[in-house]
């Protein structure tokens, strides 16, 4: 899979990216360059358990490269049948992602049981 900025700013990637992850809720780019996005784990009862399994990309953060690559930072790439991709899980719907401006730390919130922000 391939993803780059146009020059108006707008992200572009393939159709079977957009397949995989169609529940993708926020995307940032960090200071090297790499991608970082959320999915969603669809809020339905038969995928939501989907957000706590490595083989899954639902209810996830996902960091890769402009090409398409597991970054190296990725705790879970050395697992066998885990997606090298996810940097973090168990995810319901993401609704901010941010890099601390110094320490570069990947900030995240979401939606709470109780529409209430986590």
């Amino acid at each position: 899979m391939k993803i780059h900025r146009k020059s108006n700013g707008h992200l572009s990637c393939n159709t079977a990216m957009i397949a995989i992850f169609i529940m993708v809720s926020r995307i940032l780019f960090d200071k090297k360059g790499t991608i970082i996005f959320s999915t969603g784990e669809r809020s339905d009862l038969e995928t939501r358990p989907q957000a706590q399994s490595l083989a899954s990309s639902l209810g996830k953060i996902i960091h890769i490269t402009v090409d398409g690559k597991p970054t190296t930072e990725n705790a879970f790439a050395k697992i066998p049948k885990a997606r090298p991709e996810i940097y973090s899980y168990g995810h319901r719907n993401v609704q901010g992602l941010a890099l601390h401006p110094v320490t570069g730390d990947l900030w995240e919130t979401e939606m709470g049981r109780v529409e209430g922000m986590n």
